[in-house]
């Protein structure tokens, strides 16, 4: 028997044919004409090119927040952001703070209340409140137990920065008619300074007075209230948040001899960087304040902590 060669040559053609069909076929079907990649370059042009790569984009901005980071520092150590030596706990009542804080805070603030009281009488204020803000009310005692050891901290912040205002006031060239501080807060707690979208910054311990005085004491006191580069060294300038200020003359061409002042003033010293860490999360009773710019507020930019 002679084998057909011929049938089988057809069939490989054939085979082949086919085979060459479907290619055909496939590259038609995935072939676009080129349209996806006119896409792909039009959308290369829409994008921004800066010739500057990812890595030194990166570089340079850590570089410029360890820029910012040591300016920050070094404006707060020009200001000089430190405690005040006057309230640090002496050596011999330290171990009375450890033990009893609250007590140690009675007993600060009693010495403080006696020392202004003497003063305000040898000046002769008429409306004045020995209590400076710590009694239960305008004008009346404080409580007779001492407060709870959680706030001792604050409220010894707090007597400070009352002491430093009234001293002040005390101290006008003629004497005031009036001064009165409002009360405080029986559980003292600063309020947490936050720029928005940010974690908080500053903490703020605030007070307010009713003063009546003529206007160059009026003037004399907003002053003395943040001292400039000349001040002495244990100074601490106090921000002032807000003032409202009341004429008593009736007719146009009376002159002014007395002045009504509403005043709110502040202390306040940064956050550390655990600080600010740890308030940013959550800060049990401290409120929570974002900074934003009022018509009605002056503020400082020479605050210092207390």
């Amino acid at each position: 028997m002679q084998i057909d060669l011929r049938r089988d040559a057809l069939q490989g053609w054939a085979t082949l044919g086919a085979a060459a069909l479907l290619a055909t076929v496939l590259m038609y079907i995935a072939w676009d004409g080129g349209e996806l990649a006119q896409q792909v370059a039009d959308e290369k042009v829409k994008l921004p090119t800066t010739g500057t790569p990812l890595s030194d984009l990166v570089r340079r901005q850590s570089d410029a927040n360890a820029k910012l980071a040591q300016t920050i520092q070094q404006l707060k150590d020009q200001v000089g952001f430190s405690i005040e030596k006057g309230f640090k706990v002496d050596e011999r009542d330290e171990d009375t703070y450890r033990r009893q804080p609250g007590k140690y805070f009675a007993d600060r603030r009693l010495a403080v209340l006696e020392a202004l009281d003497i003063r305000a009488r040898e000046k002769g204020i008429a409306d004045y409140d020995k209590y400076i803000g710590f009694g239960t009310g305008i004008k009346k005692p404080p409580p007779g137990d001492p407060p709870d050891n959680a706030y001792a901290a604050d409220l010894l912040k707090m007597l400070q920065l009352t002491e430093k205002v009234v001293r002040v006031c005390l101290e006008t060239p003629t004497p005031l008619q009036r001064l009165i501080v409002q009360p405080h807060p029986i559980m003292t707690k600063p309020d947490l300074l936050t720029p928005p979208g940010r974690p908080p910054l500053l903490r703020e311990y605030s007070l307010k007075l009713d003063i009546r005085g003529s206007l160059k004491d009026v003037l004399w006191i907003l002053h003395r209230l943040s001292p400039g580069r000349d001040a002495a060294a244990d100074e601490y300038p106090l921000v002032l948040k807000s003032f409202k200020l009341t004429s008593l003359n009736s007719t146009p061409i009376q002159s002014i001899s007395q002045l009504d002042l509403v005043l709110t003033v502040a202390g306040m010293e940064f956050l550390s960087s655990e600080e600010r860490d740890k308030a940013g999360s959550a800060t049990p009773g401290a409120k929570r304040v974002t900074t934003t710019t009022s018509a009605a507020t002056t503020p400082s930019t020479g605050a210092r902590s207390f």
